[in-house]
């Protein structure tokens, strides 16, 4: 059996049962991925690798600025590993984001699937619907939209699948 494979050239090298090598010639024109055998007996088919979504790191930088906090962040640290949700409460202005994405960046390295992030509430003030966080999270996940189901528990269910292993 003779096996070549040529990309972008008219030239490849054949390699058979042997070892022996030699040079191939393709007649005609090439484009893109040939393959030259003896004979072939079914299909020949040749699958690009699957398309690899991007690992989604949707959180905002930390805003520049951030001081007299080191109290906080270690405080948060300690839960690293043992809790899966921290609540940050207060009142509006006191800096709860702005600890929250610095904390986040200093540890976003433990979490190289990526991170997530949703705003909870449109412009009007009203909540978003937990079907659309969902959705939101599917996609930048990877799923088709026409894979993500329409309603919350399926939706809820195909993102624990999605994340089960993450």
């Amino acid at each position: 059996m003779t096996v070549s494979s040529v990309q972008g050239s008219r030239r490849g090298v054949t390699v058979s049962d042997s070892g022996d090598r030699g040079d191939n010639v393709v007649s005609g024109s090439a484009a893109g991925y040939v393959v030259q055998a003896k004979a072939v007996h079914g299909g020949v088919h040749f699958h690009a690798a699957p398309e690899q979504s991007p690992i989604p790191r949707q959180l905002f930088p930390p805003p520049q600025g951030f001081t007299n906090r080191a109290r906080e962040l270690a405080y948060l640290n300690q839960f690293l590993g043992r809790l899966s949700v921290v609540v940050l409460r207060g009142q509006g202005g006191v800096g709860k984001t702005t600890l929250a994405l610095r904390w986040l960046d200093t540890v976003a390295a433990r979490f190289p699937d990526g991170q997530l992030y949703a705003d909870l509430a449109l412009s009007t003030g009203e909540p978003v619907a937990p079907e659309d966080v969902l959705g939101q999270f599917l996609r930048a996940l990877g799923v088709p939209p026409e894979r993500v189901p329409r309603g919350l528990a399926e939706r809820a269910a195909l993102y624990r699948s999605v994340t089960a292993d993450k």
